[in-house]
């Protein structure tokens, strides 16, 4: 990480990036990734939003994309500076006014994934097979609308059911 990244990290900030390392990380990258670099325009706004600022300006995105099956890809994206000799990550530096906020986000989407995980276990078995046989021809968006109109899920919810039961 960027040494200025470091420094803006509090007690109260700690625990989100300790969580956001884990995201990022919970990933193997495996050895097929594809990579790009492209240079971050000059005038891009350090401030991401209320409480929400970049310590330094990132020069570059560091972009990596691999498959995870034949119809997913994962896309990671690093804001990247150069700094002590090397290239580190550029994080943002959030407010300790703005914690509360981003902790109570975080909690809304694990409450989401874990309600994703219990309708993904009780699909029921015939809209099971049509969306499998959706996925199977290379349809997610189809199956993914198939099983909103049967389940009256809205479409957050539908996406992150349909991506849980699609073969890895």
């Amino acid at each position: 990480m960027h040494p200025k990244t470091l420094t803006c990290i509090t007690p109260q900030s700690q625990p989100l990036v300790d969580e956001a390392l884990a995201d990022q990380f919970r990933y193997n990258i495996p050895t097929d990734y594809k990579t790009r670099v492209e240079a971050v325009p000059a005038d891009r706004p350090l401030v991401l939003g209320d409480g929400v600022v970049l310590p330094v300006r990132a020069t570059h995105q560091l972009h990596l994309g691999w498959q995870t099956g034949p119809a997913t890809q994962v896309a990671f994206v690093a804001q990247i500076a150069y700094a002590d000799g090397a290239w580190r990550e550029v994080w943002p530096c959030i407010s300790d006014e703005k914690v509360p906020a981003m902790r109570a986000a975080n909690e809304a989407r694990r409450q989401q994934r874990l309600r994703a995980q219990s309708l993904a276990a009780n699909v029921p078995p015939a809209l099971r097979t049509e969306v499998q046989d959706l996925l199977a021809k290379g349809r997610k968006i189809d199956a993914i609308k198939r099983y909103q109109e049967a389940t009256k899920e809205d479409l957050s919810t539908s996406r992150a059911v349909v991506e849980l039961i699609m073969p890895k």
